[in-house]
C-alpha cells in the first residue's frame, strides 16, 4: 500500500472516530435535556412514582392545603404522598433548585384504622399556612449552619373511609447564605 493511501485511510479512521464521538455527545445531551424536561413536567403536574398525584388547588403556588391522590393504598405510596406535599409546600418559601435544601428526617405512619391496603385508593392531605412556612424559613435563616427543624402532621383516608392514617414528619431546612460575609459572622 502506498504511503498516500495509508494516510488517506488514517484520515478516514480519524474522521469516523470524530463522528462517533460527536454523535455520542449529541445523543447524551439530548437524553439529559429530555430527562430534565420530563422531570420538570412530572414535578409541575405533581405526579409521583407510585401513582400519587396532586389534585385540585394543590398545584397552585398560593395554596395552604395540599391533597394527593394515592392509588394503591400502600404504606410506601402514602409515605411518598407525604413527601410530595412537604416539598411542594416548601418550594414556595425556599429556593430548592438554587442551593437551599429540605430533608425529611423522620416520617412515621400511624394507622388509626386499617383496611385492605393496596386494593383501593385514597387521599393524603396537609394544611400548612403561608405564615407558618415563612416563619420556618426565618428560623432556618437565623441558623445558617444547622438549619431549622419543624414537625408536621398530615392525614390520609382510604376512599371508602375505612383506612385512616396519621403521618408525623420532622422536616429540616437549610437556607443558603444570603450575605457575602455570612461565613465570617458565625
Amino acid at each position: 500500500m502506498s504511503r498516500s493511501a495509508s494516510r488517506l485511510l488514517d484520515a478516514i479512521g480519524i474522521e469516523k472516530n470524530l463522528q462517533d464521538n460527536v454523535k455520542r455527545v449529541v445523543v447524551g445531551t439530548f437524553q439529559r435535556v429530555g430527562a430534565q424536561a420530563v422531570d420538570r413536567a412530572i414535578w409541575y403536574l405533581g405526579l409521583g412514582r407510585q401513582g400519587v398525584r396532586l389534585t385540585g388547588d394543590s398545584l397552585k403556588r398560593d395554596t395552604e392545603r395540599w391533597d394527593v391522590e394515592v392509588s394503591g393504598w400502600r404504606t410506601s405510596a402514602v409515605a411518598e404522598a407525604a413527601e410530595l406535599i412537604v416539598f411542594r409546600a416548601l418550594e414556595t418559601v425556599f429556593d430548592l433548585s438554587g442551593g437551599e435544601s429540605v430533608a425529611i428526617e423522620t416520617l412515621n405512619l400511624r394507622w388509626i384504622s386499617s383496611s385492605a391496603r393496596g386494593q383501593s385508593s385514597g387521599t393524603v392531605s396537609l394544611t400548612w399556612s403561608l405564615n407558618e412556612r415563612e416563619q420556618f424559613r426565618r428560623e432556618s435563616l437565623a441558623n445558617l449552619t444547622h438549619g431549622a427543624v419543624t414537625s408536621l402532621t398530615a392525614f390520609g383516608s382510604e376512599a371508602s373511609g375505612l383506612g385512616i392514617v396519621q403521618i408525623e414528619l420532622e422536616v429540616r431546612a437549610r437556607a443558603r447564605r444570603q450575605i457575602s460575609g455570612a461565613e465570617n459572622n458565625e
